[in-house]
């Protein structure tokens, strides 16, 4: 039997959220709808002819979801596939979410009868319109409980530049080239000083969305990992921390940010030079490019783990690597830096 579908249209920024999105709708509705999301990897096998599939998708739907949100609004995409759908005769549903308000959305999706995705209520508009497209009677008791499950993680809980980006980024990495047995005495001190929660693990003191961690092959250093909702908190922290005899702990920093599996790079670099013509990125003798004071580029790596005392390499994950700097990128500067990359197709959705 074949299940109906609905098509739900995003940016591939929002992919975790709209991944917890059809997870709940599946689960209430008990999993009777097949729930078309571009990005998670089932939808659209990795490696596929991804517009072939999305065809092919459009063709078997009766609705779509339009998900607006800030990142989906800056996209090309989202209204090619509304306007696809619309022509096609498909329902097209256009829904505000993460801090966008259909209200004010302006035309052609704005003419278009939605909702907002900002309470439990829109959740169960969501199976309410299931209910009339498809005849069910499912029923809609999505609670505020449920609304906060959604969104944790996401923009709605995160105020910076970076907030787009949550859904994309694991973690972002850099370097303090000073001895782990000594960094932690001062994150100690500075811990305490600012009554600031910790914990202490063998070679890694832990706070709110930070790691600092020793290099296991390299003690002369620490690793920092951070969480990108907790950029902001942890710039703070290191902008902070100070030799006894009050020198800055930063200096020549590298930066990395790291992106989740469900993301990949444009695989030529004449074709990423030719996609970042006009964006105001130029170009470095060394291949990398800078924009404003900030050099960057876009790498491939194998992602590698040890087991036993054999390297694992496992999948391949894409890295925007910061140059070399006196003190660490400002959020502004990182999301200006993503907002091209994604908005021109160097990053999108493997």
């Amino acid at each position: 039997m074949i299940k109906p579908t609905i098509f739900i249209s995003h940016s591939p920024l929002d992919a975790a959220f709209v991944g917890r999105l059809k997870t709940m709708i599946s689960d209430r509705t008990g999993c009777v709808l097949d729930i078309f999301v571009s990005s998670d990897g089932q939808s659209i096998p990795f490696g596929r002819n991804w517009v072939l599939r999305l065809e092919e998708a459009l063709r078997e739907c009766k609705a779509m979801i339009v998900l607006l949100t800030p990142a989906s609004l800056e996209s090309r995409w989202i209204f090619f596939e509304a306007g696809h759908a619309y022509a096609m005769k498909i329902r097209v549903i256009p829904i505000g979410a993460l801090s966008v308000d259909m209200t004010k959305v302006p035309p052609p999706l704005g003419l278009l009868q939605g909702f907002n995705l900002k309470s439990e209520d829109g959740l169960n508009n969501i199976i309410g319109v299931v209910n009339e497209l498809f005849g069910h009677n499912h029923k809609a008791s999505f609670s505020a409980a449920d609304y906060a499950s959604l969104i944790a993680g996401t923009a709605a809980g995160h105020a910076g530049p970076l907030n787009e980006f949550v859904g994309v980024i694991d973690e972002i990495e850099t370097t303090l080239h000073v001895p782990f047995v000594d960094l932690r005495r001062v994150l100690e001190r500075y811990f305490t000083a600012n009554a600031t929660q910790y914990s202490v693990h063998d070679l890694a003191i832990n706070t709110f969305g930070v790691r600092f961690r020793s290099f296991h092959d390299d003690q002369r250093e620490t690793l920092v990992e951070i969480d990108p909702r907790m950029f902001s908190e942890a710039l703070g922290i290191l902008h902070s921390l100070q030799t006894p005899d009050g020198a800055s702990l930063l200096g020549d920093q590298e930066t990395a940010i790291r992106f989740n599996m469900a993301i990949r790079r444009i695989p030529r670099h004449h074709s990423m030079t030719a996609a970042l013509h006009g964006t105001g990125v130029t170009i470095e003798k060394d291949g990398r490019f800078r924009l404003g004071n900030t050099i960057f580029s876009v790498d491939t790596r194998r992602e590698m783990t040890i087991v036993g005392s054999e390297p694992i390499f496992k999948s391949m994950e894409v890295v925007l690597s910061i140059g070399t700097q006196e003190c660490l990128p400002d959020e502004t500067s990182i999301a200006d830096i993503l907002r091209i990359l994604f908005d021109r197709c160097i990053l999108g959705p493997d």
